[in-house]
């Protein structure tokens, strides 16, 4: 490197120095060709940037924890671009829908093929459309809503399907909630096949709480 800086190409690299109580501290050291009384020399600049560094660090511990959070959630997620890039989905999303990374690379795509009929794909986009509109207009979250959403091997799942503005991106979490829908309208129709039963039976009956 002090060749090239004489070569007059100033040089630019971190290195980690130890004082003489024996702590080291990382510095970024520049070095320059300088004329000093006719003489040619070199340059050393030592910049302590220790606090940049563990700032860094901090931030990198911080970023893999998000990581990790993101990948191993129960619930599938997805960060998405405002330019509608999806830009990561996690494992549980793959899992869910059976798209990879390269079959749903952007929300055009996403909205064809999670939505195939286009009357309802049509619902979809202007539902989300408008809540995350509001959302970023209001600064909060992006209000959800249930949505019906093809998988890739054709299933049909319901979804609860909500998200934060963060940064010019959308985290976008979904939640599976087809076995309670189901349940839901398996009681329902519980409920409806008791009431023609109790309305048509030939005999008189009436439901009294136990409080009377």
């Amino acid at each position: 490197r002090i060749q090239s800086a004489l070569a007059g190409t100033p040089q630019s690299f971190e290195l980690r120095h130890c004082r003489k109580d024996g702590t080291q501290f990382d510095t970024e050291v520049t070095l320059n060709r300088i004329r000093l009384k006719d003489e040619t020399c070199i340059q050393a600049v030592f910049r302590d940037i220790s606090q940049r560094k563990q700032a860094e660090t901090a931030l990198q511990n911080t970023k893999e924890q998000l990581r990790k959070i993101f990948e191993q959630s129960p619930l599938a997620m997805a960060i998405v671009a405002l330019n509608g890039t999806i830009e990561h989905i996690n494992q549980k999303a793959i899992d869910t829908f059976g798209y990879r990374p390269e079959d749903v690379p952007n929300l055009d795509r996403w909205w064809v093929q999670a939505y195939p009929d286009p009357s309802y794909r049509k619902e979809v986009i202007e539902t989300w459309m408008g809540l995350l509109e509001k959302a970023i207009a209001e600064n909060h979250e992006i209000e959800g809503r249930e949505y019906r959403v093809t998988c890739k091997n054709g299933t049909i799942k319901i979804m609860f399907v909500f998200g934060v503005p963060v940064e010019n991106r959308i985290f976008i979490m979904f939640e599976d909630i087809s076995s309670r829908k189901r349940m839901e309208e398996e009681v329902r129709e519980s409920e409806e096949q008791l009431r023609k039963i109790f309305d048509k039976s030939p005999m008189s009956m009436a439901i009294v709480a136990m409080d009377g």
